[in-house]
This record gives C-alpha cells, structure tokens and sequence, in this order.
C-alpha cells in the first residue's frame, strides 16, 4: 500500500512538475529530458531572473541536480530504482523547484507611486519583492534598536 502511494505520488510529481508561472523553470524528473532540464536549470541560475538565488543555494541546485544524474546514471529510470532512491530524487526535485520558484518570485519587481512630501508630482518606485523586504526588515531593526537605546538612557 505504501509502495503504491509512494508511486503514485512520484508519478504524478515526477511526471510533469508544472509551474504557477510559464516563466518560471522547474524540473520534472524523468530520463528523457534530465539532461536538457538540467542544462535549463543551471542556465537559468545564472540569469537576472533568479538574481536573488544566493550562492550557497546555487551550490545547493547544482548539487541535487548532480544526485539526480548519478540516480540515473546508477539506474537509467525512475522506474528502476527502489523506493529509497526514488524518495531521495523526488526530495531534490522538490528542493530544486522551491528554491527556483521562491528567488523568482523575490525576483519579481514591484512598482508604485507614491506623492514625496512636498510635490503633487507622483514619483514611480520599482523594487524586487526582496529588496522590499530588506529595506522594511533594516527599518524594523532601526526601530528596535532606538527603542533599545532610548529605554537605556531613560533607564540609567
């Protein structure tokens, strides 16, 4: 029963792993197209559109792509390997199309406009939904450490 789950499971993952978005790339394992997925894989990390991939993470895909190709170098297809094998090119997949999906939507620009104090003229504003949150995390970290310092000059 866990065997036939497992296999299903892997079959419909492995199968044809579908993005959310066209432009997105993923990695749908099987033997067939591995080495064209693979070449897309390491082509794409290298471009602006996962910019915010950061090097440890690229090492990261590159590594699970290189368990992947000896799985099938071992044992040629996804149907011959045994269950532990298929398990751990199922956990590399999915490993390498979070990373892929989660630094291209932090990729993503975001643009808006907003009036600066003291013109009507709106001014637009374009960041990548990653640079957005580095600047609020840095401003989140200001706060509590003037709220820190303030408590201590109040206090000593």
């Amino acid at each position: 029963m866990r065997t036939a789950l497992l296999t299903s499971l892997l079959a419909l993952g492995l199968a044809g792993t579908v993005a959310a978005r066209e432009e997105t790339t993923t990695l749908a394992v099987d033997q067939g197209a591995f080495a064209d997925q693979k070449a897309a894989v390491l082509k794409a990390i290298d471009s602006d559109r996962y910019a915010e991939l950061k090097p440890a993470q690229r090492q990261e895909i590159q590594q699970a792509l290189g368990r992947i190709e000896a799985a099938f170098a071992e044992k040629g297809s996804v149907e011959a390997m045994n269950e532990p094998q298929r398990v751990a090119v199922f956990n590399d997949q999915e490993l390498i199309n979070t990373r892929l999906s989660t630094a291209a939507e932090d990729g993503r620009r975001v643009c808006t406009r907003e009036r600066r104090p003291g013109s009507n003229m709106p001014e637009v504003t374009c960041l990548t939904v990653a640079e957005r949150r580095r600047i609020r995390e840095s401003a989140r970290r200001q706060m509590l450490q003037s709220e820190t310092n303030v408590n201590k000059d109040v206090g000593g």
